[in-house]
């Protein structure tokens, strides 16, 4: 039985994509999908979601993956995985230069930023920066 409300109520198991903030229109319906996709990326920071796919990010902008896939390499002159490891990057930027940020270790940082190992996390910072999470902390306090 649980399973079968599960399947017949699958909208309720996927909802962990939803928009949190008004965007002014009604549920984000007359946004166009690059705009869903900023705001997605910018105020929700989906990215931060571990294992995140083009195919799940197309979904919920409403695109599907290969215009997704096109923009982002045109837009950004990106592929997916770095366009998304580039916003990682920056939120761990972010966190690293926070006062805060003591109360943390590099991996927990990296984790709230979505990277999924310390070894993945340690390889896309320094491809990114040119510098060492502690190289970068040193550098820039």
């Amino acid at each position: 039985w649980v399973g079968f409300e599960s399947f017949r109520n699958a909208k309720f198991l996927f909802t962990a994509f939803t928009l949190k903030e008004d965007l002014g229109i009604a549920n984000g319906a007359n946004l166009n999908w690059h705009q869903k996709l900023e705001h997605y990326m910018d105020k929700e920071e989906i990215f931060t979601n571990r294992g995140l796919k083009v195919s799940q990010l197309a979904n919920l902008v409403g695109a599907n993956e290969k215009e997704l896939s096109q923009y982002i390499h045109e837009r950004f002159q990106s592929s997916f995985p770095d366009y998304i490891n580039h916003k990682r990057v920056e939120k761990v930027k972010v966190l690293l230069l926070n006062r805060n940020q003591e109360k943390f270790t590099l991996h927990a940082i990296a984790e709230m930023a979505g990277f999924a190992s310390k070894s993945a996390f340690n390889e896309v910072f320094k491809k990114f920066t040119g510098l060492t999470p502690p190289q970068y902390i040193k550098a820039h306090k």
